[in-house]
């Protein structure tokens, strides 16, 4: 199987470099070789290895930190929700009340 990864990338490379590839068939190729750059043998001296790898590791890094985002997130929401939930109405008697007794800090919104 490393065999064929190997032949599959060695052809996708010879055919990025060596012709003028229509936009989204060039595309394509270079996201193939883009993942079969970090499952073939290191290649420390072919700068376009090291340029498909790195972009490979750069989506894998954006994937997991979108996702880490995401979920934290989410998590602070639903936690501001419940609590906004579980807070208690007011009336108007409140408001008036705070603002008789200047317990609302008009200035700054609260």
């Amino acid at each position: 199987m490393k065999e064929k990864k190997e032949e599959l990338y060695n052809m996708g490379f010879s055919l990025a470099t060596e012709y003028n590839l229509p936009h989204g068939v060039g595309r394509e190729n270079k996201q193939l070789l883009e993942l079969l750059s970090v499952q073939v043998q290191p290649r420390p001296n072919d700068v376009y290895w090291m340029r498909r790898r790195r972009m490979e590791r750069m989506k894998r890094f954006v994937k997991i930190w979108g996702v880490f985002t995401l979920v934290c997130t989410t998590v602070d929401g639903l936690q501001m929700l419940s609590k906004e939930i579980r807070l208690k109405p007011r009336n108007g008697l409140d408001d008036f009340n705070d603002w008789c007794y200047m317990k609302h800090d008009w200035w700054n919104g609260r």
